[in-house]
């Protein structure tokens, strides 16, 4: 079994909330008589951090297991082929790494994402077809 990584929000968020409390200052930060709008600004750039540690759990979280790694860049190939206008390409590319890889949960992934793309793209019964290899090598 693999080591994962196991983020530490409660660590990270003080360690956020010390950096907002340096850069505002202590003044800032223990004055009681600041307007509602200082104390928003503060509690709005805290919930900013916070999301930003959690987003960033979570990507430590993803690149410590390997599928999840390998379907986080299925993703993003996908989306920077779509981007570059090179729809047609992914499909290709897709189908290539299909045929190399062994992963299970990888091919799966592959094949869920070629038949949405075929379908798209008016391609249905090559979608079926997709769908219908995936079904066969998962019901083994």
């Amino acid at each position: 079994m693999k080591h994962q990584h196991r983020s530490m929000p409660g660590a990270a968020l003080l360690i956020v909330l010390i950096a907002a409390i340096i850069s505002l200052g202590w003044s800032t930060a223990l004055a009681a008589d600041k307007s509602a709008a200082d104390v928003e600004g503060v509690i709005g750039f805290l919930n900013i951090m916070e999301k930003y540690v959690t987003l960033t759990g979570q990507m430590q979280d993803i690149a410590a297991d390997d599928t999840r790694t390998a379907g986080f860049a299925i993703f993003q190939l996908k989306d920077l082929y779509e981007d570059a206008g090179r729809k047609d390409e992914v499909v290709e590319v897709f189908q290539e790494i299909l045929k190399e890889t062994g992963s299970k949960p990888v091919r799966n992934l592959i094949r869920l994402q070629l038949a949405d793309m075929l379908k798209k793209s008016g391609k249905s019964t090559e979608a079926i077809r997709m769908l219908r290899e995936l079904i066969r090598e998962n019901a083994k």
